[in-house]
């Protein structure tokens, strides 16, 4: 008789972490007759220190004609670039993105129409220059920065040159710390299983299947953003960057 305990958390499908491979490796092998299934979902964190930084700068002019707007957001970019590159960001890490323009109608005060509603054509004349078309135009500059140690002096670079922006902080390449996170993972699944196995009068024989097929307990994730964010691969705000990895762990119990 085949039995299925499932243990921790709901079994839930949850998207593959960004840049990573799901790993799901299925024994072939069946339970023997007095084996038991048990099924246990398991996370776990490794927390590394940020070693990059970006940074997007929006940056927006207006003008009476489309070129003019243009020419205003060129002139703010070439001041950021110049910043960046004057605080050691590599051509390579900064990325502008396309201007986009658009034109529209200057709002006219609602209780100067109202007023002149009833007449002086001079005052009416003055303030149709209010309804004079204006041309906007924005983009996006982004700038990652290999040396988060050098944060401070980008910053006052930026400033400067009249432009802000949040640093949000990351690693360079995580993989190590997946591989990590994985370890942990199964360390804590292995010993779940020991647990239940003591607890049922049973053993643990061997691991049946290893999956990271995300079976977590997603509600009480989203109780807390911020881990939630963390869990799918989202942005940081801290340059401690902490790196989890969601696994499913398939065990065989026998007697002992």
């Amino acid at each position: 008789m085949r039995m299925v305990m499932t243990g921790l958390a709901l079994a839930l499908a949850a998207p593959a972490l960004a840049g990573d491979v799901v790993a799901q490796a299925v024994t072939t092998q069946p339970l023997a007759a007095n084996e038991v299934l048990l099924e246990v979902n398991s996370t776990g964190s490794v927390t590394s220190r940020a070693d990059l930084a970006t940074i997007q700068v929006s940056v927006s002019a207006s003008g009476e004609t489309e070129q003019e707007a243009r020419s205003g957001v060129e002139a703010q970019i070439a001041r950021i670039v110049a910043a960046a590159r004057a605080a050691g960001i590599a051509p390579g890490d900064i990325e502008t993105g396309e201007i986009g323009t658009n034109s529209d109608m200057a709002m006219m005060n609602a209780m100067t129409m109202d007023m002149n509603m009833a007449g002086d054509p001079e005052d009416m004349s003055n303030d149709m220059t209010m309804m004079a078309p204006t041309s906007n135009a924005s983009a996006t500059v982004e700038l990652r920065l290999r040396n988060v140690a050098r944060l401070d002096g980008l910053s006052r670079a930026l400033n400067e040159a009249g432009a802000y922006g949040m640093p949000v902080y990351s690693l360079a390449d995580a993989s190590g710390a997946r591989r990590e996170a994985r370890t942990r993972a199964l360390a804590a699944a292995r010993a779940d299983a020991e647990a239940y196995a003591a607890a049922l009068g049973l053993r643990v024989v061997r691991i049946v299947r290893v999956t990271e097929r995300g079976g977590v307990d997603f509600f009480s994730l989203m109780m807390n953003e911020a881990s939630m964010r963390r869990m799918m691969g989202g942005s940081q705000n801290e340059p401690d960057i902490e790196t989890t990895m969601m696994i499913g762990v398939d065990f065989a119990l026998a007697p002992r």
